[in-house]
């Protein structure tokens, strides 16, 4: 009971930095984490990779008043929660920054502000509004679902799935991929950039242009792109 006392606590205490009342603090021992849970309604969310086997979260409060909550726990000994609670019809708005070792697996739900991820290497689950979405990660596997805003990723190398409504997609993977990958927009565009010899077994399909420059193989990476209206385009580097 004890040792799970003090594997669930953080090694330093919640609190605002001195000096700044709109700035918060947490730090936690990384023993036995395996997701990272975000939920900011409002505000940008940077993750960026840890060196070392901790975890370091900062809340700048942009636009927060008292009625506002964050909630910072380990909820688990897998799992530490960041979030920030808005009242109905009210914004509460908090940049959120978090570094994490690079396999810990995300899980974040955001709304207007920008998500933008550096050098993870886990999975990717992303559910977002209006804001912008940018990562240059090599992830396992990610699962995004964006409304309004924009979705660049670099760095893939794996497979996942991106839905998108209005906004444009665009993707760059760095090397053969393994798995399969589909991306599904209502407006927007998808563009899809592989190295040059990268084989490839394309499914593209929209009311608007489509065009690859790729031959398609039977044994390929399964690429999946269908759009509604917005034009589709699959590109070599």
């Amino acid at each position: 009971m004890l040792l799970l006392a003090w594997l669930l606590a953080p090694a330093l205490s919640f609190a605002s930095v001195q000096g700044n009342d709109n700035l918060e603090y947490r730090d936690y021992d990384f023993n036995g984490l395996e997701t990272m849970k975000v939920v900011n309604t409002s505000g940008k969310t940077t993750i960026t990779p840890m060196p070392v086997n901790k975890v370091t979260i900062s809340v700048e409060k942009k636009k927060f008043s008292e009625n506002c909550q964050l909630n910072i726990s380990r909820s688990t000994i897998n799992q530490i929660d960041a979030e920030v609670v808005s009242p109905s019809g009210e914004t509460c708005d908090a940049d959120i920054n978090i570094q994490v070792p690079t396999d810990v697996a995300l899980d974040m739900t955001t709304g207007s502000g920008d998500v933008d991820i550096e050098g993870m290497k886990g999975n990717l689950k992303l559910a977002t509004g209006t804001g912008a979405v940018h990562s240059k990660s090599s992830f396992k596997n990610l699962d995004i679902v964006s409304g309004a805003g924009d979705v660049k990723l670099e760095n893939l190398n794996s497979g996942g799935k991106v839905t998108t409504g209005s906004g444009k997609v665009d993707l760059k993977f760095i090397d053969q991929p393994n798995g399969e990958f589909s991306v599904k927009t209502a407006s927007g565009d998808a563009d899809v950039h592989f190295p040059k010899g990268t084989k490839l077994n394309a499914d593209l399909d929209s009311k608007g242009m489509t065009d690859s420059e790729f031959t398609t193989y039977t044994n390929g990476f399964p690429l999946s792109v269908k759009s509604a209206s917005g034009d589709v385009e699959v590109r070599s580097y």
